[in-house]
């Protein structure tokens, strides 16, 4: 059986503390994280803050999942009868688009809009959802099972209409 990506809800702020100790049982984890930057009164500090907080992705077969589900912090894993697993182009999305947190922002879930499918730089090959705001264009990468989504600027000449194959 082929291993899946499913999403493992943890208890608040122990993401990276949850997602470490995965690692160390060789479970493979995804944590992302964008920069947001916090303004003091004598300072200005940048922080990597997780994009779904709460949450973290890790890739196992469903068979071990008590591996994940016996780690310190981690509640269960998410999905509305039971884990539901996430589809692989979505991950591969979600870790291409991390690779640049500066430029990732949260934004709310958006079902509807254009899906398409990166061509050309850095985000080559992602799939979303085109969004067209104030003469920008925005791909969003949504993660149904959470109900969240994330959105990165986008060249829209760099995109192309997508129509997944039907099953």
């Amino acid at each position: 059986m082929k291993p899946s990506w499913y999403v493992v809800r943890v208890r608040s702020r122990s993401e990276e503390r949850v997602s470490s100790v995965l690692n160390q049982k060789n479970v493979e984890t995804l944590l992302p994280c964008w920069e947001e930057r916090r303004t003091y009164s004598d300072r200005i500090r940048r922080l990597l803050v997780p994009a779904f907080s709460g949450y973290v992705f890790c890739r196992i077969e469903l068979a071990e999942r008590l591996r994940v589900l016996d780690t310190p912090g981690v509640q269960y894993l998410v999905g509305a009868t039971g884990p539901e697993a996430i589809q692989d182009d979505v991950i591969a999305g979600l870790q291409k688009t991390f690779s640049r947190p500066d430029q990732v922002f949260p934004v709310e879930y958006v079902k509807a809009g254009d899906t398409v499918r990166v061509l050309d730089g850095p985000l080559t090959g992602v799939t979303g959802m085109l969004l067209r705001t104030k003469g920008t264009h925005r791909l969003i990468i949504s993660v149904d099972a959470l109900r969240r989504s994330v959105a990165v600027e986008v060249d829209a000449a760099s995109t192309t209409a997508y129509l997944p194959l039907s099953a």
